[in-house]
């Protein structure tokens, strides 16, 4: 066998080891709505929801409609105001006034060293009194009972941290692509299959629902350790289960819904903010790195159905390939996508993840840094309160 035959085939094996311990995490998953919801110990525990806002007065109120009519029986909810340009802040009062309920928090200023999010996190936790914490975000909409579910399971696992990931709303063909193909790259990434194994530190962490243990929330060094983490959610579950917590997760289906993006474009420019950062620690040289790989990886098969005449060659290519859209197409189905999305999803969705990191790349090296909710932080800042590597 030549060197170049051996090298195809070694990458080939690899990518399919990948694609199989994606399979792994994708199989091993289950929706928050299966199981019971009986209270714990007979009583629900006290619930402190944390929503920050910064300028979603057009999300706000149909969200927060949706967890207003939650029915779990001991829930505060804490509503931060974060700097507000538009109606947010209005809006928030309104509501506060008409439900006891809501805790409203308004923020003016954004301390120096400290990410505008993380900031309002932080506020809020002092605001709030219950013995568990869920964090999520202004546009987020909750079933009936989901609250409960997720309380209960929590609860019932011995949970200090529960990451409940929303169905995505999506208006087309190319987004729902776009989105199963960012499924599948978490699913590879975080390796969630392993998240509360004994022994393991995996971790997994999800903006729209990171249900999180009082008690396990204190034994960590807080949001001040985080508070220049570009990837909030994910840090957020580094930091309980580096400190002693156990971790669990759930797919939430039709339980919880967002509108995370309106449309391919809207996404990439969205990505903008992190996707560098989170990729390659702000450095370039791992950027260029982690590309090439990246680029062998998905090359590999193709160049194995094509460039060598060996036969057994061009079948593993052909495996490799078919185990990759499989990969997809599983995730589609459990996300509950459409199955012609999922087989679409390794070409159209992975082409538009590729724009968006080189567009966060080149913006990140033109600027010298990034703009989020309307601050810019430096690149030398942001490398030195980053938690999250992966």
């Amino acid at each position: 066998m030549d060197p170049w035959t051996l090298l195809i085939a070694l990458v080939c094996g690899l990518f399919l080891l990948v694609v199989l311990g994606g399979l792994q995490s994708t199989l091993a998953s289950r929706r928050l709505d299966q199981g019971e919801a009986s209270p714990p110990a007979g009583a629900w525990p006290r619930l402190s929801v944390v929503i920050p806002a910064l300028n979603e007065g057009h999300t706000l109120e149909a969200a927060l409609t949706t967890l207003l009519a939650q029915t779990y029986p001991n829930l505060e909810i804490v509503l931060i105001n974060d700097r507000s340009t538009d109606d947010t802040g209005a809006i928030v009062d309104r509501l506060a006034a008409k439900d006891p309920r809501i805790k409203p928090l308004h923020i003016t200023e954004l301390p120096a060293g400290w990410l505008g999010k993380l900031h309002a996190l932080h506020r809020g936790t002092e605001l709030a009194s219950g013995e568990w914490l869920l964090y999520s975000d202004a546009d987020v909409h909750f079933e009936p009972g989901v609250l409960e579910r997720a309380v209960a399971l929590a609860e019932a696992d011995g949970l200090d941290q529960l990451a409940v990931l929303p169905f995505i709303i999506s208006s087309s063909f190319a987004l729902t692509a776009t989105l199963i193909s960012f499924a599948v790259t978490f699913m590879l990434m975080v390796r969630p299959h392993r998240v509360g194994r004994p022994g393991s530190k995996v971790f997994i962490g999800v903006g729209a629902f990171n249900l999180i243990r009082r008690r396990g929330f204190d034994r960590t060094p807080g949001f001040e350790w985080l508070k220049m983490e570009i990837g909030d959610d994910v840090g957020l579950g580094k930091m309980i289960v580096e400190h002693g917590g156990k971790a669990g997760w759930r797919l939430g289906g039709d339980q919880l819904t967002i509108v995370w993006y309106e449309d391919v474009a809207s996404l990439i420019r969205g990505l903008e903010k992190n996707t560098y950062g989170i990729f390659s620690r702000f450095r370039p040289g791992i950027f260029a790195l982690k590309l090439l790989v990246i680029v062998g990886l998905w090359m590999a098969p193709w160049t194995a159905i094509v460039a060598p005449p060996t036969p057994w060659l061009r079948g593993l290519g052909v495996v490799v390939l078919a185990a990759i859209t499989l990969l997809h197409v599983v995730i589609a189905h459990r996300l509950r996508y459409s199955l012609l999305a999922g087989a679409a999803a390794p070409w159209i969705g992975a082409a538009v993840l590729l724009v968006a990191l080189w567009r966060s790349a080149f913006t990140c090296w033109r600027d010298g840094g990034i703009k989020w909710r309307g601050t810019v932080y430096s690149v030398e800042d942001l490398r030195r309160g980053q938690r999250v590597k992966l």
